[in-house]
C-alpha cells in the first residue's frame, strides 16, 4: 500500500508542467531515509541477511541514493540562482 502511494506521488511530480520543488524535496528526503533504513538494517543485529541479502542492501542503498542525487541536481536547476 504504502509503495503505491509513493508511485503515485511521483507520477504526479512527474506529469506537473512545472515541477514542484518542494515535492522533490519531499521524494528526496524519502529516497534519503530509504538508504539510511537499508545501511541501519545492515549495521543492526535485527536480521541476519545471507550473502546475497547484504549485496541485495548494499546495492539497493547506493541505486536510491545515486537516484536522490540526482534528483538534488535536478531540484537545484529548478530554482532560480540568486542574483548577487
Amino acid at each position: 500500500m504504502a509503495l503505491g502511494v509513493f508511485v503515485l506521488g511521483i507520477a504526479w511530480i512527474a506529469t506537473r508542467k512545472a515541477i514542484p520543488a518542494g515535492a522533490v524535496w519531499l521524494l528526496i528526503a524519502a529516497n534519503t531515509l530509504w538508504v539510511l533504513g537499508c545501511l541501519g538494517l545492515l549495521a543492526s543485529s535485527l536480521v541476519a541477511p545471507t550473502v546475497f541479502g547484504v549485496s541485495f542492501l548494499i546495492t539497493q542503498a547506493v541505486t536510491v541514493g545515486v537516484l536522490a542525487e540526482l534528483e538534488w541536481i535536478g531540484v537545484r536547476k529548478l530554482q532560480p540562482a540568486p542574483a548577487w
